[in-house]
C-alpha cells in the first residue's frame, strides 16, 4: 500500500477506500506512532475543509440576499425589478444546490473516524484465539464475530475492554439500542479507561437515527472534560453538527 499519508487519511475520511483497503490503512497506523499522529492531524484537516466550504456558501448567499434587499429599496425603474428577479433567481439556485449537497447522517457518520485499537493479551482466553478474533475486528467482520464475542462477554463481565468491543460490534451491524445498553453498563462504572469511549460510541448510536440534541449531550460531556478520550473528536464532531444545523 502506498504510505502517502496525507492522500491515504483523505480517501479513508471520504469513504473511498475498499474494505481491504480500509482494513490494510488501519492496521498501518495502528502499528506506528508517527503514522499515527499524521494521521490525526490531517484529518482533522480534511473534515475542516469540507466544513469551511459550507461556510463559505452559506457567506455568498448572505452577501446576494444582502444586494437583494438593497436592490428592492432602491431600484426606480422597471430595470431595477428585472435585476432584483435575476439575483433573486440566483439565489434561489444557490439554495438549491447548497441544500442539496448538505451531507446526510449518514454522510456525517461515515466521515468519522470510529476505529478503536483492540489489541494486547488477557488471561481470559488463549492467544491464539484472541488474535484470531482482533484479526476478524480489524477486518471488519463484525457480524461473524459479534455472537462469539457475546458469548465470551457473558462468561468474563468483568473484561471492560471485551464489552466494549462487543458495543461497537453491536453499533456497526445496526443493533444501536443493544449497543447503548452495553455502552451504558461502561459509563455507569466510571473507569475512564472505558467509560470516556463509551460515551463517543453511545453519541455514535444516536447521531445514526439522526437524533442530534441526544448526541450532542454525550459529545459536551467530552467536549468540556480535556482529559477526556476523544475530547478533540467531540469537540470537531460538535463543531459541524452546529454548522449543519
Amino acid at each position: 500500500m502506498p504510505t502517502d499519508i496525507q492522500q491515504l487519511t483523505e480517501r479513508y475520511v471520504l469513504g473511498k477506500m475498499s474494505s481491504d483497503e480500509a482494513a490494510d490503512f488501519e492496521a498501518l497506523i495502528q502499528n506506528d506512532d508517527d503514522m499515527r499522529q499524521q494521521y490525526e492531524e490531517h484529518r482533522i484537516l480534511v473534515q475542516g475543509a469540507a466544513l469551511r466550504g459550507k461556510q463559505l456558501m452559506k457567506d455568498r448567499l448572505r452577501v446576494i440576499e444582502s444586494r437583494v434587499n438593497r436592490s428592492n429599496k432602491s431600484r426606480q425603474s422597471k430595470g431595477g425589478w428585472i435585476v432584483a428577479i435575476l439575483i433573486l433567481g440566483v439565489l434561489l439556485l444557490l439554495a438549491f444546490f447548497y441544500f442539496a449537497k448538505r451531507p446526510s447522517t449518514d454522510e456525517l457518520f461515515n466521515s468519522i473516524d470510529r476505529t478503536y485499537v483492540w489489541n494486547g493479551g488477557t488471561r481470559d482466553f488463549a492467544d491464539d484465539k484472541l488474535i484470531e478474533w482482533q484479526q476478524m475486528y480489524r477486518d471488519k467482520r463484525f457480524q461473524e464475530l459479534l455472537p462469539i464475542l457475546q458469548k465470551q462477554s457473558e462468561q468474563t463481565p468483568e473484561n471492560g475492554r471485551l464489552r466494549l468491543v462487543v458495543g461497537i460490534c453491536q453499533m456497526e451491524t445496526g443493533k444501536l439500542s443493544d449497543a447503548r445498553e452495553v455502552f451504558s453498563s461502561l459509563i455507569a462504572t466510571e473507569n475512564p479507561r472505558f467509560s470516556d469511549l463509551a460515551k463517543w460510541y453511545t453519541a455514535l448510536t444516536f447521531l445514526q437515527e439522526d437524533k442530534i440534541e441526544q448526541t450532542k449531550k454525550y459529545l459536551q460531556e467530552l467536549a468540556d472534560d480535556p482529559t477526556a478520550d476523544k475530547h478533540r473528536d467531540a469537540l470537531d464532531l460538535l463543531k459541524n453538527i452546529n454548522h449543519d444545523n
